[in-house]
């Protein structure tokens, strides 16, 4: 008469549309971490066809404010919220829901008497140790030990939700009226129908649970239960007949056979046989038929011979349990306004970095970190000065040595200027507006921040929208260069177009017929470009040179790289561009390159009050973009000229100590040597990461980059040796993986541009001492310090396990990965005036690839910011 019938029918699997789940970065676990998200939107999209909403049980940093919860603070990311316990509030919520947490749930009978549908992904492995995706896991003492490269170490056990039995039952600890019931030795049975699926291939131990309530009574504690229903337990892995071992059966859909894993306590070693082969092998007597046996069962792998004859022989082992450095997170640049709980990571982390303040990712899937890089690299650093009377005169005499004879160049023709973009990306681009070349181009900017590893806000490629554009400004500009800019007169400081052996002579020349040799090094070069300087010195070079009747497509070109509109590519949201250099025009390194001349021809003016203009003009040094080499004698002048003309520029003195660097590219002795090689501290702090397809296996993705570094810099220190080491430990054996490999197209798209241009840097043997001897000072680390981490290079067994060496933090505007600031005081009113800019960004904006009004204004005050 107690009896309860609920009638109900749930299928989860009508909101199953994700089969292969992937992640675009990684963060330690993509595979496992992808099959947690398209879980929870599974889950998600159930909940919202059926109408019902949800409790769920500890959600962690995914909880929202609208959504009941019985939540706990027993991770770090708990803590954004509050202590809350929901779940006596039965009439307002539908299903109750638990994402990767149900083991931790010490009496599951308290939610199963809810007499409410439970939904669950769970961890339930069909082995007894391996890899759920990628992270590893091994079972001791019916323990999980689960181990999340890039996140913690879990220990738990695991319910049995996926055992033998269609209905679980619960006992209601705390029925309606339960303390005389109790008394009276009644208590209220709720009976669940249970059901599971294992619908992701790259995750076979995951598994989706969710349980639909029956029905309920009341019966004697001391009367015999008639129900066939079994009760909810922790799994039992230990081996009853070998004592240290693990055994666990199941069965596989694919060969339709019972299968059982066999497998060490606490080991990561496992092997899987059929039941019936294991029945019949464990009535043998003698090892050696045994052996036989299984050989005759085609198991001729020797490691499943090997594991099962000492399971056969009930051997017992100690099991080492060494410290295990976990699969790292690719850190992430993270501004203070960004409203986001977790890092959305665009590259993946291949090595352990070689220094312990590694180079950051930018996220450049975030609104926020775009408009961040905005306001720091164009609106902060907007340049409105105007140089004085002098600087002027200076700029028409400039232009008349670089142009000595005026308006008799001519553009080259379309099909000469489409034969010189010969790029994959440009040919398929000329080829989709060719047949439309006589339209008016538009002149839109488009910016997205460059996915490049960086320590401060990431770089802005703004580039013009319109393939007409570009292709009609390239007619111009690749005439230009080849006619002018590579003449003889200007071929003594015009750097761009060489390769890096005459560049290397040229660097090894100029600081042999110099006194002293500095190098210029210029905050944020693009961004503090005036339009005066693009006006008067950049575009003027231009228009003296070619022919009078192309003035007018010209000057709109030129006109267009200061006065353009723009808008956030991705985002849609417009923003204002300033007077600085467009990083994705065809004249950006020749008009760069050009206004770092005319400066340093400023300075020879300033210095050399007893030269001419063509004297003055032939001691310009070294110029490619904003790189710069110069004479030490002209050092306080070039500054003083940057500073008038609204720049700021900081110059190097090189010494014997630290060599020449230019192009990124150091020096050691260019009175002696053409010897170079990379920038040290620069390509330590990125060289183990890689921004590759994340669909390219990571170990490609490895072996392509730190090939092409093998190739430039095959002696360089430290930078050899751990690309040696990367190569070592993470090459082909397999002959058809490693011809997979090499017929990727885009094999070549991380390799160092000077391999794409099909040269390489010289670098003699004799010379690496020498090199040695110089990055030790650069980086401010002893020799014996750098050999020692060398041979722990050479003598690596995991591209994970090398301690990183201590370098000064470089990180700026920034939370760091152990969510600290990267600056000492950070007030918060920048902060919130900096979100506040973000948000203005976007609202009454045209919502565009899904950012609009309602992501703008966003709360972010309850973010966890842990890069963990």
């Amino acid at each position: 008469r107690t009896r309860k019938v609920y009638d109900m029918e749930w299928f989860v699997g009508c909101s199953h549309v994700e089969f292969n789940p992937t992640r675009s970065g990684d963060n330690g676990h993509a595979k496992s971490g992808a099959v947690r998200d398209a879980s929870r939107k599974l889950v998600d999209s159930s909940l919202s066809a059926n109408g019902w909403s949800r409790l769920e049980i500890s959600p962690g940093g995914k909880v929202q404010p609208n959504i009941l919860s019985d939540h706990v603070h027993y991770a770090p990311s708990d803590l954004a919220f509050p202590i809350s316990m929901d779940s006596h509030r039965t009439n307002d919520y539908d299903v109750i829901v638990c994402i990767d947490v149900d083991y931790y749930i010490s009496d599951m009978d308290y939610y199963l008497s809810k007499c409410k549908p439970m939904i669950m992904h769970t961890f339930n492995p069909q082995k007894v140790s391996g890899l759920d995706g990628d992270a590893p896991f091994r079972i001791k003492g019916d323990v999980v030990t689960y181990d999340v490269g890039g996140g913690n170490t879990w220990t738990h056990k695991i319910w049995d939700w996926c055992n033998h039995g269609e209905f679980v039952m619960a006992t209601d600890p705390k029925p309606p009226g339960w303390w005389w019931k109790r008394w009276l030795g009644l208590e209220r049975v709720v009976y669940s129908k249970v059901m599971h699926s294992r619908p992701w291939k790259a995750c076979p131990d995951r598994a989706l649970v969710w349980t639909i309530p029956t029905g309920s009574h009341y019966q004697f504690k001391w009367l015999p239960n008639d129900m066939h229903a079994r009760k909810l337990q922790r799994v039992k892995y230990s081996d009853d007949l070998r004592p240290g071992w693990n055994s666990l059966t199941y069965f596989d859909q694919d060969s339709e056979s019972l299968m059982i894993s066999l497998g060490r306590c606490g080991a990561d070693a496992s092997i899987t046989l059929k039941k019936n082969d294991y029945d019949i092998l464990m009535g043998l007597d003698a090892a050696q038929a045994v052996t036989t046996r299984m050989l005759s069962m085609k198991y001729t792998d020797p490691r499943i011979q090997a594991l099962f004859g000492q399971y056969h022989k009930g051997t017992i082992t100690n099991i080492l349990e060494p410290s295990t450095i976990g699969k790292p997170a690719s850190l992430v640049h993270w501004p203070y306004a960004l409203d986001c709980d977790y890092p959305e990571v665009s590259a993946r982390q291949y090595a352990a970095p070689i220094v312990d303040n590694p180079s950051l990712m930018p996220m450049i899937k975030r609104w926020e970190v775009l408009s961040e890089s905005l306001e720091r690299r164009v609106t902060f650093v907007a340049n409105n000065k105007l140089p004085d009377n002098r600087i002027m005169a200076m700029a028409i005499e400039f232009v008349n040595c670089v142009v000595p004879v005026a308006h008799h160049g001519d553009p080259y023709t379309w099909e000469r200027t489409a034969e010189e973009l010969d790029k994959p990306k440009q040919i398929q681009a000329v080829r989709s507006v060719w047949s439309s070349l006589d339209e008016h181009p538009r002149n839109l900017i488009e910016a997205f921040v460059k996915n490049e590893p960086t320590t401060k806000a990431g770089r802005i490629i703004s580039s013009f929208h319109d393939v007409r554009f570009l292709l009609g400004f390239s007619r111009f500009t690749l005439r230009f260069r080849d006619e002018v800019l590579h003449a003889e007169h200007n071929s003594h400081w015009f750097c761009p177009g060489l390769g890096p052996i005459a560049l290397a002579d040229k660097v090894c020349n100029y600081a042999q017929c110099v006194e002293s040799v500095v190098e210029g090094d210029y905050s944020n070069f693009d961004g503090t470009v005036s339009a005066w300087l693009q006006r008067h010195v950049m575009n003027a070079v231009y228009l003296r040179w070619f022919a009078r009747d192309y003035s007018d497509e010209l000057r709109y070109f030129t006109n267009s790289l200061i006065n353009s509109p723009a808008r956030a590519k991705s985002f849609g949201f417009n923003y204002e561009p300033g007077f600085g250099v467009k990083s994705g025009s065809p004249t950006t390194c020749d008009l760069n390159t050009v206004l770092n001349a005319f400066l340093m021809y400023c300075a020879v003016r300033k210095t050399e009050r007893d030269m001419t203009i063509k004297e003055c003009f032939q001691r310009i040094g070294l110029a490619f973009g904003d790189d710069s080499l110069f004479e030490r004698r002209y050092k306080s002048a070039w500054v003083k000229v940057a500073e008038k003309v609204g720049m700021s520029l900081k110059v190097e003195v090189c010494t014997a100590d630290t060599g020449v660097c230019f192009l990124a590219r150091v020096f050691p002795d260019p009175l002696v040597t053409t010897t170079s090689f990379q920038d040290p501290m620069r390509t330590w702090r990125k060289l183990h990461l890689t921004s590759r397809d994340p669909k390219v296996p990571i170990n490609d993705a490895a072996l392509d980059r730190v090939e092409g570094y093998l190739i430039t810099d095959p002696l360089s220190p430290i930078t050899s040796d751990f690309c040696r080491m990367v190569k070592r430990l993470l090459g082909h054996t397999n002959p058809a993986a490693e011809a997979q490999r090499w017929a990727r197209k885009d094999r070549g798209r991380e390799k160092p541009y000077w391999i794409v241009a099909g040269e390489a840097w010289p670098q003699a043997a004799e010379d690496i001492d020498l090199m040695w001897n110089v990055t030790s000072s650069r980086v401010g680390i002893s020799v014996e310090m750098l050999l020692d981490y060398k041979a722990r290079l050479d003598n690596s067994e995991g591209v994970l396990t090398v301690t990183p060496l201590a370098v000064p933090n470089a990180v700026a505007n920034s939370v760091m990965p152990d969510g600290t600031p990267s600056e000492p005081v950070v007030d918060p009113r920048n902060v919130q005036d900096q979100r506040d800019v973000n948000h203005s960004r976007v609202v009454n904006q045209p919502n565009r690839d899904g950012v609009g009004r309602d992501t703008a204004s966003r709360q972010a005050d309850g973010g966890v910011r842990n890069q963990g």
